[in-house]
This record gives C-alpha cells, structure tokens and sequence, in this order.
C-alpha cells in the first residue's frame, strides 16, 4: 500500500507525500518500479496528445499549432470529495503516468483521451525521487 500512495503522490494522512533532495542510489531504481507498476499492474491506456504553439497570423486572426499524439499507460482516478472542494469541476481527474514513457513533461496546453472522451490538462506536477521526476501527477477536466 505504501508503494501505491507512493505512485499517487498519497502519505495517507491527506497530504502531499514530501519530496527529498539529494541524489541517491535508488533514483533510477525508483523510476524502473513507477513504470513497472504503471504499465503492468494498474495503468490503462491513455492517448496523450502534446501541442505546441505555432505562428499567429495577424491577417486571417488565427494561430496554428502542431500536435504529436502517443499512447502510454496511466493510473487514472476520480478526486474524492474532501479534495474536490477545492476544484471547480467535479468532472477533474487525476492521472498518473511514468516520467519514463515521455520524452517531454507533459504542459498544460496538452490533451488526453481517455476512453474515448478528450480531457485537457489542467495542471501537472512533477514527482521526484530525489533528482529524477519518477511520475506525472496531471489534473485534467472535460
């Protein structure tokens, strides 16, 4: 259970798990173990579609952007209520996917389908063990 909340960024106390400074021997070790237990035990599959801002044309008032689509395994789970209060959708969820299955950290601007439905990310926190980001925490709403 301890390595679940780990994952979820959970101390089971209601809080953040802290995060430490420092880098030690289990940084690579602990990315391994986030991607393996996202992969194999508890993720589904997601499609997580990067944009990037292009050019704005001032004649037409339109901008473009250009998007790269990939498909990775992600923990994902409602917010219970105690931390809803906080969020103005009730909709929000909570997506975990290994740093290790993206070349990029994921941005707000990103999209991700899951089940069929398109969710915009709303926010993204990095969770770090010790120097190395070992997972993605993305709140993302419909």
């Amino acid at each position: 259970m301890a390595a679940l909340g780990w994952l979820l960024n959970l101390d089971f106390a209601g809080g953040a798990a802290a995060v430490e400074t420092g880098a030690g021997p289990l940084d690579r070790p602990m990315r391994r173990v986030a991607a393996t237990l996202i992969n194999r035990a508890w993720g589904d599959p997601i499609t997580l579609t990067s944009v990037t801002p292009g050019t704005y044309a001032t004649a037409t008032g339109t901008a473009t952007e250009s998007t790269s689509t990939t498909t990775v395994s992600a923990i994902v789970a409602p917010y219970i209520t105690d931390e809803r209060r906080d969020f103005a959708s009730r909709s929000d969820l909570r997506v975990t996917i290994p740093a290790s299955a993206v070349t990029t950290a994921p941005q707000v601007r990103d999209r991700l389908t899951i089940s069929g439905t398109e969710y915009h990310v709303v926010s993204v926190r990095s969770l770090y063990v010790n120097w190395q980001v070992a997972t993605y925490a993305l709140r993302v709403r419909k």
